[in-house]
């Protein structure tokens, strides 16, 4: 079962289908009622949430379109601290006799950064190729 309600109630509803329905062929049909109704369901939430991001990307206040940027900074910055900053910092603390600055973790940093170059780098094989994703055009 999911997180979310609807993952839930249909684990449940597919449980009493399993139950309480004694002919094969109707359970069948119900239970492929209620996977058509879940897809359909995650499709409008996708496809909101996927409007949702062109209006923020749309919007000219930098607080708005400029979050999806400030994460990728933040990752940068804290990729760059922790590969080339930090180990610096250690030689010179080492050699000059004082504490070296803490390291950050960066496996949440990678992850991020995997992820968002990932999406990125589909959308640019996307544009290359000519294939546009329907209303969803960033041009």
């Amino acid at each position: 079962m999911g997180l979310d309600p609807i993952s839930n109630i249909a684990g449940a509803v597919k449980g009493i289908i399993d139950k309480f329905v004694p002919d094969a062929n109707e359970k069948l049909k119900m239970q492929l009622e209620l996977a058509t109704k879940e897809i359909v369901q995650e499709h409008e939430r996708l496809l909101a949430q996927a409007n949702t991001n062109l209006e923020e990307a749309k919007n000219p206040n930098v607080f708005v379109s400029g979050w999806r940027p400030a994460a990728g900074w933040v990752c940068v910055l804290g990729l760059a601290y922790t590969f080339l900053l930090h180990p610096y910092m250690v030689w010179i603390s080492t050699l000059a006799s004082f504490a070296a600055p803490p390291p950050i973790e960066s496996g949440l940093l990678q992850y991020l950064l995997g992820a968002m170059l990932g999406i990125g780098g589909l959308r640019t094989w996307d544009k290359v190729k000519g294939v546009e994703t329907k209303g969803m055009s960033l041009k």
